[in-house]
């Protein structure tokens, strides 16, 4: 192949990757053009709006709700990218990234910004803890198993939606089955708090709820449970630590028990549950301890202690790590 040959050839190979390249790219180049007619006319805030989306409405958003000085804390699942452009626009105005509840939960307190966003390409929004806790968990469950016979009223002597030391999160995993041919109307009542829920369940079908408590009464709180059917159900319940994937069996309770409350291990919470609605005193190893009406306390204990007092349930648990509780 002589010289002028070669540079021929060299030039057809050009001339098709050029126009390859341009072929591919024009479908590209004539949405350009038509998004910049769109944007001519508009005013820069407008361009912004359309062009960067969540990130600059992030921006609007807090500027309209926050004084500049006050800091931002985005939280991301995977893609950081829209939390980044959104940092970019809200300076001078602190702001730090956190990837998920954990992220958040387990950074400094001291340097954490109190206002959550969320901020994806197309949106912004504002979000609370509870709310991103419960995102988190929502549809997804630790523990399963059997339903069992339950009176017409009985008690769950804890029911809890809250977090402990280092990553503990607790959350109440219950299931209610109705198994009559008709409606079942379950009514919801959580202590000390005295906060109620009504909730119905269709013949032959269950109410199952990864996070009881703040499913029905939109809180993260501790306390007991007294549930009332107008129907026979069964019913099943868990206390459990989100935080290390496992939990425990709630027991359904129908009377007060005490007795010797062993500790599952050297440190310990000892709970004391008050079924009446009138005030109570527990004895906890022969010394008083006021209960109110209908009310829950706790006190630590690093040893099994004797407990007596009328109309008390009492029963001690660990106090982070494992999650373990010993029922009288």
């Amino acid at each position: 192949m002589n010289e002028r040959t070669t540079i021929l050839a060299a030039r057809a190979v050009f001339v098709v990757a050029f126009v390859s390249a341009v072929v591919g790219t024009l479908p590209r180049l004539r949405d350009i053009a038509r998004t910049a007619r769109e944007l001519a006319p508009l005013d820069q805030k407008t361009r912004h709006e359309r062009v960067n989306g969540g990130p600059f409405l992030a921006k609007e958003m807090l500027d309209r709700t926050l004084p500049a000085s006050e800091g931002v804390a985005f939280i991301v699942d995977d893609d950081a990218t829209p939390s980044l452009f959104a940092s970019y626009y809200c300076y001078p105005r602190p702001s730090r990234i956190y990837f998920g509840l954990v992220g958040y939960r387990n950074a400094e307190v001291r340097t954490r910004p109190r206002t959550m966003m969320e901020v994806t390409n197309e949106s912004a929004r504002f979000v609370t803890y509870a709310e991103l806790r419960d995102q988190t968990y929502r549809g997804s469950r630790v523990m399963r198993g059997a339903a069992a016979p339950a009176p017409s009223m009985f008690v769950l002597p804890i029911v809890a939606s809250l977090d402990g030391p280092v990553t503990d999160s607790y959350v109440t995993e219950a299931d209610f089955e109705n198994a009559s041919d008709a409606t079942a109307t379950l009514r919801f009542t959580m202590m000390p708090q005295r906060i109620e829920k009504t909730i119905a369940i269709l013949p032959r079908s269950t109410a199952s709820f990864y996070d009881f408590v703040y499913q029905n009464f939109t809180r993260t709180d501790l306390g007991w449970l007294r549930v009332e059917s107008d129907r026979p159900i069964r019913a099943a319940a868990w206390l459990v630590n989100r935080g290390r994937n496992e939990g425990v069996a709630i027991p359904i309770v129908t009377a007060p028990r005490s007795g010797t409350i062993r500790c599952p291990q050297r440190d310990c919470v000892l709970r004391l549950v008050n079924l009446a609605d009138q005030p109570a005193t527990a004895l906890v190893d022969g010394a008083p301890v006021p209960v109110a009406a209908s009310g829950f306390a706790s006190m630590p204990v690093r040893k099994d202690v004797q407990v007596s007092g009328d109309n008390i349930f009492a029963f001690a648990g660990t106090r982070g790590g494992k999650t373990e509780i010993a029922w009288p």
